[in-house]
Parts: C-alpha cells; structure tokens; sequence
C-alpha cells in the first residue's frame, strides 16, 4: 500500500513542478514522505505483536536524533530549511533501521501468513473512514498557517511556525504515554468483561498529566523560547502559553479515539475531527483580520474542544466512563487563565508569581486524584498484565 501510494505521489511530480510546489526541496519532500511512511507502519505493526516497549523505545531514539540533527544542521552548519528536512528524514531513517534490526525476524516468520478475502474486506472498512480523517486533522493542525499567510504576511507564519515547537514537547511526552495506553485499551475493551473503572481511571491519570505537563510548559514558555528559538524569532514565545492548551484536548481526544478503534467503528472519528477541521477554519477567517495570530489559536482551541465533546458523547454508548467532569473544566479556566497572565501580563515577576499561584491551585484541585490514582493505576495494570500472563 506504502509503495503504491508513492507511486502515485511520484505519478504527480510534474503537477509539482508546474506550480513550483516544493520548490527546490522537491526530493527532500519525497525522501521524507516514504521514511514517515515506513515509521507508522514499523510501530503500528511493534504495537500489533504486542512490542509495545519497543515503541516506546524507538519514539525516544527519534526525538533525540531529530534535535540533534536540528541543532547539527540549523545552529552548527546553518543549512535553513534543507537541514530541517534533513534532520526529520535522518530520525525517520533510523528510527526505521532500529525497528528492522529488531523485528526482522518477526516479519519474515509473518511474510508467507495468507489473509483471506474477508480479512482484507474487514480491513478496508475499517481503513477507509480514516483516510477523511486524517485529512481533516490537517485542515486542524495545518490548514491555519496558510489562513496565516494568506491574510497577514509570512513573516507572522514564520514566528507562529516557530512557536508551535514548544507545544510539540507536549504532544511527545503525550505521546509516549499514549502508545502504551492503545494496546492496552484494545485488549481490555475486547475481553468479555469490560472493566469500565479501569477505563475511568486511565482517563482521570491521563487528564491529569496531561493538564500538569501543559502548565509547567507554560510557566517556563519565555525560558524555552530563549533556549529553542533564533534570537530574531524569540518574540514567538507571546503565542507559546495559549498554544499549550489544546495538546490536553488533543491528549483525551486521543484517548476516546480508542474506543472507535476497539469496536472497528470509526465513523464518530470521522464525523468528529471533520467538526474540529470545519470550525478552526472558519472560525480563523472570521477572526483572523482583526484579531491576527489569536484569532487562529483562538480556533484551534475551540476546535480542539468541540472534538473532545463530540467524542466524549458519542463515545458513553460504547464505554461508560466515570470522569470528574467539573474537576477537569476548573482546571482548564485555571489554563486558559494561566496561559493569559503569562502572555499579556507587562511585569514578568507578576507573570511568574500567578503562573505558580495557579498551578499550587491546580495541584491542590487534583490532589486527591494524583497520588490515589497513580497508585490504584499501578495496581490495576499490574492485576491486568497479570491475568494476561495466565
């Protein structure tokens, strides 16, 4: 499937050329596009045979090497734009030799299994809601810098490009943790004897962490920016606080992503992200012009929630999930809010002192869900891992 669609995209490399597409970074695009290609399939396929440790593993050794080549090529050899490709084809690459070097033995043991024809039909029912989907995660995290460029200037698109790096290291902590949370879910969800509270319970941990993270990222938003931006793009660093916000509705969005997975039904998936994407769009151009950089992170946040929404709706006729609802929404006002000191606030020690009043606040609200969860998580994966082993 890989191979055919790079067939296909090498099929429209005039097209490319026509319109000055990728303009002198042409070759990079494709190198790039078919190491990704194999990444997802690699981990998709470790996460499969149940090697989700590897994932794990391999995830961390491409973030490492990603910033290490970010910092070879754009600080020490300053290759621009070609050296930012070459950093994230480099982490691919070997991310994908590490996943070979690991597996081959299971995919060549695997290669002569034949899948029969309703295999094959199951899978592309199951496949085919996903492609929109994607698509419409695109017109949610992407489509907003051409908004940008098309109604500011690219000068603006190059600091919101560059602020949106902090809120990465969210999504990677996240995700670390989210690729463990997958095989879980599904295995879980496919037993008998759905264990609901085990459900709830992740979710409470993984809400938050995932709030805890955002706001700590935010305390220290003008640090990161001195240390991870060019000293003509430090001034990003102003739309770096509210840009923290949506990787939590990310996060849990995610997490009930699962669930359509676990019963093959990805519909709501669909439906909901196609929301998210038709809502930052138009809520960006509405507001764009006179609210700037704002008005796009302003969409994107209410996209990001309305995807939470949808999804924690359609999601109680699969899963009956017991979540502190009015604990959560506190904690996001207590973001937002955080994240609004941080950015408007003229006196950066004022700034500092309500950035750590809310989050001792924050801490003091989850209090009673860090520890006890932590715990009774611990305890309900190790009685889950052990009914596997037996």
């Amino acid at each position: 499937v890989i191979l055919l669609g790079f067939a296909v995209l090498l099929a429209c490399c005039p097209v490319f050329l026509i319109f000055h597409l990728f303009e002198g970074y042409l070759y990079l695009f494709y190198l790039l596009f078919l190491c990704n290609a194999f990444y997802q399939l690699l981990s998709y396929y470790s996460r499969g045979i149940q090697r989700v440790k590897l994932v794990g593993i391999v995830g961390v050794i491409n973030t490492i090497v990603v910033i290490g080549l970010n910092i070879l090529f754009l600080v020490g050899l300053r290759l621009g734009i070609i050296g930012y490709l070459l950093s994230y084809i480099g982490g691919y690459l070997i991310s994908d030799i590490v996943y070979l070097l690991m597996l081959h033995k299971n995919i060549f043991a695997n290669a002569a299994v034949k899948k029969n024809q309703s295999e094959w039909k199951n899978m592309i029912k199951y496949s085919v809601p996903l492609v929109p989907n994607n698509v419409s995660w695109w017109l949610v995290s992407s489509a907003n810098k051409y908004i940008i460029s098309g109604y500011l200037s690219n000068a603006v698109l190059g600091l919101y490009s560059v602020a949106l790096k902090i809120p990465t290291i969210i999504n990677t902590v996240q995700g670390v943790f989210s690729e463990a949370l997958v095989l879980s879910i599904l295995q879980e969800y496919n037993n008998k004897e759905k264990d609901e509270e085990y459900f709830s319970t992740l979710y409470r941990l993984y809400s938050t962490f995932s709030i805890l993270v955002a706001s700590f990222v935010i305390l220290f938003a003008r640090i990161l920016s001195d240390l991870l931006f060019a000293k003509d793009f430090y001034q990003a660093w102003v739309y770096v606080p509210l840009l923290c916000i949506s990787p939590v509705w990310g996060a849990l969005s995610g997490y009930l992503g699962n669930f359509y997975a676990a019963t093959k039904k990805n519909n709501g998936m669909f439906f909901s992200t196609l929301l998210g994407g038709g809502i930052t769009v138009l809520f960006s151009v509405l507001t764009v012009r006179f609210w700037g950089v704002y008005g796009i992170i302003a969409g994107n946040l209410i996209s990001y929630f309305f995807i939470w929404l949808y999804r924690w709706l359609d999601t109680k006729k699969l899963v009956k999930l017991r979540i502190q609802l009015g604990t959560d929404i506190a904690a996001w006002i207590l973001l937002i809010a955080q994240a609004l000191i941080m950015t408007f606030l003229p006196s950066t020690f004022w700034a500092y002192c309500g950035n750590a009043v809310i989050i001792i606040i924050l801490i003091m609200l989850k209090h009673q869900t860090i520890f006890p969860l932590i715990k009774k998580s611990v305890q309900l994966v190790k009685q889950k891992l052990g009914k596997q082993r037996n």
